[in-house]
């Protein structure tokens, strides 16, 4: 988004699904990050379809789960450069 001129981004993530907010004992799923680490970065392999794909982020983002109503969290992060 940087690349074609806008000067702020967001990623805003909300859902009712506790999988991404309630530590289990599995650790090798990608809700690991945002439930037990609770940062984003480095390297992000996908879960699903092409297992050698993956995102690569240039900052660490800091995940901080809100509530919203009864059974929605959301977060909201600024994405750097």
């Amino acid at each position: 988004m940087y690349l074609n001129g806008f000067d702020n981004c967001y990623s805003i993530t909300l859902t009712n699904d506790n999988t991404f907010f309630v530590s289990k004992k599995s650790n090798d799923s990608i809700y690991r990050k945002f439930r037990d680490e609770k940062k984003l970065y480095r390297n992000i392999e996908k879960p699903t379809g092409n297992k050698n794909e993956k995102i690569e982020l240039n900052n660490e983002y800091k995940i901080k789960w809100k509530n919203w109503q009864e059974q929605f969290k959301y977060c909201i992060i600024e994405v750097k450069e």
